[in-house]
């Protein structure tokens, strides 16, 4: 059985849709858990009409203590062997279930995922591919490798989990950026992920959700994401992915220090902070002799200045450093 697990907080607009899309599964064989966080709108009650309505449907209440701790709480009350992570404000293609299902008794993986596709919209509007690129990946350092090349991706929806992967993972309570801080951990318990290039999750971009609120200070909660990832990596001897975490926590510091100064205060007393762990993983990353002149002068010139000069991408950039280091470990 799969355990569909929902978090639900002040959704009145978009639970419906979200449910419906899993009685619409192809694959029957599911329950629904529903974690309502303390929504103070008619959430819990549209929920509980469901969870009153179908057997496989259960409700869990809670006071309002975030995400992560509704995930956590979610986890507890789970029966499945597997587990799939969904939004309440997202939705699923028809076949996602049964085609990451299947694709876990066919290769015996303990992840499948499912391409996520972004929309502003109601309906199922990515084109099905025919044959969808799949990828099976059978490392911790190639699912990290796939993971900055935008086949593995950081969220943890869009995944079928075989349950015992998930065993130890403990969402942080009281903090964001909760998939940041886990995904390394989990993808550490895994022998073998196979992705399917298939668009089958619908995030949708609600503007009222916790990531397009307005700038706070919870955002800071991405660098003890990163931290635990440089620190994870340090402990497993992977010095590269260690250092390009580093370079990652580089990138993420800037744009905080950057949002900091533009959108709360110049004179902020976190900016001291921010600079402080700036310096300390910029050092890193300078020494570590790994990264071109071009990166080196962008983080350099942050150094002297955090609102100096342009802001690359990361993505590419790391996407780019994985193929390479791929290709030299494969020779």
């Amino acid at each position: 059985m799969i355990s569909v697990l929902i978090p639900v907080y002040e959704v009145e607009e978009y639970l419906d849709r979200c449910v419906q899309s899993v009685l619409a599964q192809t694959y029957e064989n599911f329950e629904v858990v529903m974690v309502d966080d303390g929504s103070k709108d008619r959430s819990a009650e549209i929920a509980s009409r469901y969870a009153e309505e179908y057997e496989n449907i259960r409700l869990v209440r809670s006071e309002h203590a975030g995400v992560s701790h509704a995930r956590n709480v979610l986890l507890e009350n789970a029966k499945g062997e597997y587990v799939f992570f969904l939004d309440s404000d997202d939705f699923i293609d028809p076949e996602t279930l049964q085609m990451l299902y299947d694709l876990a008794v066919k290769y015996d993986a303990d992840i499948t995922q499912g391409k996520m596709f972004w929309t502003q919209t109601d309906g199922y509007t990515a084109n099905k591919l025919e044959n969808p690129d799949i990828y099976i990946i059978t490392s911790f350092a190639k699912m990290v490798e796939a993971w900055h090349q935008n086949i593995v991706q950081t969220m943890v929806m869009s995944k079928l989990y075989n349950r015992k992967v998930l065993e130890h993972i403990v969402f942080p309570s009281g903090k964001i950026h909760e998939d940041e801080a886990v995904m390394h951990h989990i993808l550490s318990n895994v022998k073998k992920m196979v992705c399917i290039m298939q668009p089958l999750y619908y995030y949708y971009r609600n503007t009222k959700s916790i990531m397009n609120r307005a700038f706070n200070y919870a955002r800071y909660d991405a660098l003890d994401a990163l931290q635990d990832r440089i620190d994870f990596f340090d402990s497993l001897d992977m010095g590269f992915d260690a250092d390009m975490a580093a370079l990652r926590y580089c990138f993420v510091c800037v744009e905080l220090y950057r949002r900091t100064v533009q959108e709360i205060d110049a004179n902020d007393s976190h900016l001291k902070m921010l600079y402080e762990n700036l310096e300390r993983n910029a050092t890193r990353v300078l020494n570590s002799g790994r990264f071109d002149e071009d990166l080196q002068s962008h983080i350099k010139s942050w150094l002297q200045d955090p609102l100096r000069g342009e802001m690359p991408y990361y993505w590419p950039i790391a996407s780019a450093y994985y193929t390479a280091h791929g290709k030299e470990s494969n020779t």
